[in-house]
């Protein structure tokens, strides 16, 4: 492989993806030694990689305007909600009896 590469980092919850583009190769795409439909058996989890938009955006910063309209560089920062005290989950109380 080319020692140049752009790098992305796609987000979402805890989770981290780090995505590196080469330069053009004859194999095609690669993910984790794995052929890309090998590896992602779904055609929606390809279309979804939100890793590579950030590498395609070091790689061509005018590509901005396109990325950000298809939203592909908004991070989605919904994470479970912690437990509270004397509640049965995040915001669910005991039911209130009057007498």
């Amino acid at each position: 492989m080319a020692d140049q590469y752009y790098e992305g980092v796609g987000r979402r919850k805890t989770s981290t993806a780090r995505v590196r583009l080469y330069p053009v190769s004859e194999s095609g795409s690669v993910v984790n030694d794995k052929p890309l439909q090998e590896y992602f058996s779904r055609e929606v989890d390809i279309v979804s990689l939100m890793g590579i938009a950030r590498a395609l955006l070091a790689l061509n910063p005018e590509l901005r305007p396109q990325l950000r309209q298809g939203g592909f560089l908004t991070r989605n920062a919904l994470i479970k909600e912690r437990k509270k005290p004397g509640l049965r989950r995040a915001r669910k109380a005991p039911q209130y009896t009057k007498r």
